[in-house]
């Protein structure tokens, strides 16, 4: 994530830095355009070099001299890959003695030839389609003297099951001739002046800036036959398909860089090999990574459902958690003790489906109920919803997506407002679509993703159940549902995560639909509100005794939920709580002192009597000073137990 600053001294929230103002390294120049900067101190991108051009070059211990087409940006833009992406990435692997390799995109043989005298028990095979470069590459093998190297003058692309079985065999005897009289020219585009620089035409439209070309192409299927252990990977636009065709393949690192999309399951969920990746996006900051999983857990995303006499609504969210092909994205349903059979209805509705789990608990109310499904589940990442809620099918299989590509502790898709009347639906959009309008958005899959700072979300809406959060960070964090809290219990995990997560990568075009009904704790307006005070006590305490630096906003988020919260309230409670909540007010600024409610003054709070009670709590108080005693005072009026209000 960026490290620029996204909040400005006033608590404005400040456009997100996208691709292109990451301080990231990133190649000389990206193909396909998306942005990438060129080096400094060079001459321009496209100037052509004397051809040949010895060149020495080191990595994983080797070091050879190789000539280099005369083409300056094929030569800076492979030196900038082998130090930023194989080699870092290659140097975290225990690889074994002996293997073989291939080098899809081999260009003059950087990566190849390097790794092959570094692992001469390895194998190497270099595939690169362009004549000019090929020939390079076969002169660089021999200078080198290396016998491992096997180049063939081929593009890799999608799989074909009807060449795949006879150019695999030809391709094991090593008869190039003959796999290259089996296979058909396909198209491809080569930039005019970067001529180091070519994709496959995935459209029929050849852009201004390149022409197009044809290069005989071996579907990636037929190199099963090899029994290759490690990929390394430049083939733009055809990331998908050569991965696709490698799925039988047991592959123990895959590295390289991507133009296009690459689908996460392609890696978590292949058993062929331990698929170590390391996949950074060209021109940008998403990355597809996977290492070896030391907690135990399963890849994949677990969502827990809490559910409670919701018979009515269940089977339509489960089915939204579900209606999708990623076999990453589970349902975990508990029920918390209910006593209308939804339970049975769960039972029935789902039963074969390997993708759904229904779990029993005795009543213990939500946060029992997360925390046990939290407690049931083995997989990497975890997320919460609520029963009585409608989810767009893709919105889970999209999150666990983003969460692999930036490997962030939380993010979050969009959500919107549910009303059914009459059994018509109409959703109302939530503040967030104009909040987040200028953000900065970058291509990711299908739609676009963009950054929100942490604490612009705290001092919003509690929203937990549109997120997906990583389980070794909250196990790390220690960060649980408050079990004594029966309402509102969400308002703690959605502060504690967001302290912690500072940035969260979202998607807005997949939605969580908040369905609004009268049954709601939050239109009750009863003392289960006063539940609020004991939270943001709990997190004062925890704050305190784990060394924060900034309360700022944890006091504005306080402020907020008061005034949430006044406005909400049946008449009759109004005053109860707003006397607790200067109390609780007070409190803090006793604990913390004033520097952490510079930007929230008491007026803050916007209810007429809230700074007479803060001034009557600061009168009682006032021979005493600042102490982080204070933390751990409070009184019957911020217990809902303990709070009567006259029932109309």
């Amino acid at each position: 994530m960026s490290e620029v600053p996204l909040i400005d001294e006033q608590n404005t929230l400040l456009p997100v830095p996208g691709p292109a103002d990451e301080a990231l390294p990133v190649p000389l120049d990206e193909i396909g355009a998306e942005g990438a900067a060129p080096l400094a101190e060079e001459p321009p991108a496209g100037e052509l070099l004397p051809d040949p051009v010895a060149h020495a070059v080191s990595a994983f211990g080797a070091t050879l001299v190789l000539d280099v087409p005369g083409d300056r940006f094929l030569m800076a833009d492979s030196e900038w890959r082998l130090e930023n992406i194989y080699q870092p990435f290659l140097t975290t692997q225990m690889l074994p003695a002996t293997g073989v390799a291939l080098d899809v995109g081999a260009g003059y043989g950087l990566f190849g030839l390097l790794f092959a005298s570094a692992f001469p028990g390895w194998t190497v095979w270099c595939f690169e389609p362009h004549p000019d470069f090929f020939a390079v590459l076969q002169r660089n093998i021999a200078d080198a003297g290396l016998t491992n190297v096997v180049a063939v003058n081929l593009a890799v692309g999608a799989a074909d099951p009807h060449l795949a079985d006879d150019a695999g065999a030809a391709l094991k005897a090593r008869d190039l001739d003959a796999v290259r009289g089996m296979l058909a020219e396909r198209p491809y585009i080569q930039h005019l002046t970067k001529r180091g620089s070519i994709e496959a035409l995935t459209s029929g439209d050849v852009p201004f800036d390149f022409e197009p070309r044809a290069f005989r192409t071996i579907p990636a299927d037929a190199l099963c036959a090899l029994k290759p252990t490690l990929l390394k990977l430049i083939a733009p636009r055809l990331e998908q398909a050569v991965l696709d065709g490698l799925a039988k393949a047991d592959l123990d690192q895959v590295v390289g860089e991507m133009w296009d999309h690459v689908s996460s399951s392609t890696m978590f969920n292949n058993p062929n090999g331990a698929r170590q990746t390391y996949l950074p996006r060209a021109g940008g900051p998403l990355k597809l990574r996977r290492t070896p999983q030391f907690s135990g857990r399963e890849p994949g995303l677990d969502v827990v459902v809490s559910m409670y006499n919701t018979r009515d609504y269940i089977v339509e969210c489960v089915e939204g958690i579900v209606a999708n092909s990623s076999p990453d994205v589970r349902a975990l349903v508990v029920d918390d003790g209910s006593t209308d059979g939804c339970g049975d209805v769960v039972r029935e509705a789902f039963a074969g489906n390997p993708r759904v789990s229904l779990h029993h608990k005795l009543n213990g109310g939500c946060a029992s109920a997360r925390n046990y499904g939290r407690m049931m589940s083995r997989a990497s990442h975890i997320a919460f919803v609520d029963a009585d809620d409608v989810i767009d099918g893709q919105l889970f299989p999209e999150l666990l997506e983003l969460a692999r590509y930036t490997g962030a502790e939380v993010v979050q898709g969009g959500f919107d407002y549910l009303h059914v009347t009459d059994g018509e639906a109409t959703y109302l959009p939530s503040y967030e679509g104009e909040a987040f309008a200028e953000l900065r958005r970058g291509k990711f899959g299908a739609g676009e993703y963009f950054t929100i700072p942490a604490n612009h979300l705290m001092i919003g809406q509690p929203t937990i159940w549109r997120r997906v959060y990583r389980r070794d960070f909250l196990d790390n964090r220690k960060i649980f549902f408050p079990e004594h809290i029966r309402a509102f219990d969400d308002q703690i995990f959605q502060l504690l995560t967001l302290l912690h997560a500072r940035n969260i990568p979202a998607v807005d075009h997949v939605k969580y639909h908040y369905r609004q009904h009268p049954g709601q704790d939050i239109k009750q307006g009863d003392e289960r509100f006063f539940y609020s005070l004991g939270m943001f006590r709990m997190m004062l305490k925890r704050g305190l005794s784990e060394g924060w630096n900034d309360f700022g906003p944890l006091v504005k988020s306080f402020a907020n939920t008061v005034n949430w919260i006044y406005d909400s309230l049946r008449p009759d409670l109004k005053p109860k709580f707003l006397k607790a909540a200067a109390e609780l007010w007070v409190y803090m600024q006793k604990a913390l002192g004033n520097w952490a409610f510079r930007a929230v003054p008491d007026d803050t709070v916007t209810a007429v009597d809230f700074p007479f009670h803060v001034h009557y709590y600061h009168q009682k108080l006032k021979d005493f000073g600042v102490a982080y005693f204070w933390a751990y005072f409070d009184s019957a009026g911020m217990h809902p137990a303990m709070v009567k209000g006259d029932r109309p």
